[in-house]
């Protein structure tokens, strides 16, 4: 019995055994497809990364081109690399130049056009140095070493503002600012007055005193925006009878100003020809004063001796180069005149038989 025990007992044992064997086996079986199954997975990524590769080599030769891809530049902020490729492989990696910032950027001085600024260099390999100005915007570039500039052909009055980097090829240092700057305006305007104006007040048998002068304004520039031009006494003002100086003056938004002057004279009579509306004689029945036109043409200006008998008045002068003779009559509205020059030679004579229609204008016979 106990014999037939202990060979129950080894039956057991030798089913178990080859139980735990078959297990074994099968995940040995297992274990070896799935190494299997990497290896042929593995062989055909590398394939195919084969003829990726071969295509991109062939389409390079193809179009002429390098194989060799250029390095990237770098600006402010670029990674610190620079990577080189071959045919599609990594080959070696640089380290990129860099560059130092300048500091201390201030301005030196400033007139009326021109903003001058200086600089310290804190880099012993840059190229140069990049200016910029904000408004209207510009870019300036000064060689290596540089430590000073000048922004010129401004205008007055106006705030910029500047920033510097330096560089070297492609790299740029980080920007330094500076306070903006505000030029001054001592450049004064410019201003152009009109020509001398003439006028004649309306015949009457009381000589009139004077006369509303309306004249054009003047033109006045400036290198900034904001001038303007007044002048006194003002256009529209009643001038009186006899000659007045109009001065006129711009004035820009800082301040400086410029002048110019001009006159206004003004006639309380008037004689033009019938025949020829050239010949046009004005008068100051107050003072004597005339001008005599002939053709359009001012021969003569002077003052006379002025004697009158109720509306009728006369004009004589007779210097030694010329004679001149001046007849109206404000009632009757007529009048003669004559101007002998030199004495004996008369130049014109004007016949008037109706004042109140005359242009007296000294202008040319149409």
């Amino acid at each position: 019995m106990k014999g037939s025990r202990k060979q129950k007992k080894s039956r057991k044992e030798e089913r178990a055994d080859v139980g735990l064997t078959s297990r074994k086996r099968t995940i040995a079986t297992m274990l070896i497809l799935v190494i299997l199954v990497l290896i042929a997975a593995t062989a055909i990524l590398g394939q195919r990364a084969t003829r990726r590769e071969q295509a991109h080599s062939s389409a390079k030769r193809k179009q002429g081109q390098s194989a060799e891809i250029a390095p990237a530049s770098f600006a402010s902020g670029s990674p610190s690399k620079e990577y080189i490729y071959a045919g599609g492989r990594l080959v070696a990696t640089e380290e990129p130049t860099l560059v130092n910032a300048p500091s201390d950027l201030r301005i030196t001085g400033i007139t009326s056009s021109s903003v001058s600024l200086a600089w310290t260099d804190n880099s012993a390999n840059e190229d140069g140095f990049q200016i910029k100005r904000d408004s209207p915007p510009a870019t300036f570039t000064v060689g290596a070493n540089v430590t000073a500039f000048t922004d010129s052909g401004l205008s007055g009055s106006t705030t910029f503002g500047y920033e510097i980097r330096a560089f070297k090829g492609a790299v740029f240092s980080d920007p330094v600012g500076v306070a903006a700057a505000t030029l001054a305006d001592t450049q004064a305007p410019t201003i152009t007055c009109p020509a001398n104006q003439t006028a004649v007040a309306a015949a009457s048998c009381t000589p009139a005193t004077g006369k509303v002068v309306n004249y054009p304004a003047p033109a006045a520039t400036d290198n900034c925006p904001g001038v303007t031009a007044s002048c006194s006494p003002a256009s529209g003002s009643t001038f009186p009878v006899g000659t007045t100086t109009v001065t006129c003056t711009a004035t820009d938004a800082s301040g400086n100003t410029a002048t110019c002057s001009f006159t206004v004279t003004v006639f309380n009579g008037c004689l033009q020809d019938e025949s020829n509306a050239g010949n046009v004689v004005l008068l100051n029945l107050s003072t004597g004063e005339y001008r005599f036109c002939c053709n359009g043409t001012v021969l003569a200006t002077g003052k006379g001796t002025v004697s009158s008998a109720g509306c009728s008045f006369t004009i004589q002068h007779n210097p030694s180069d010329r004679r001149v003779t001046i007849k109206i009559d404000l009632s009757t509205k007529r009048g003669i005149a004559s101007l002998q020059m030199p004495p004996g030679s008369t130049r014109c004579t004007i016949s008037d038989g109706d004042i109140s229609n005359n242009s007296c204008q000294c202008a040319a016979k149409n």
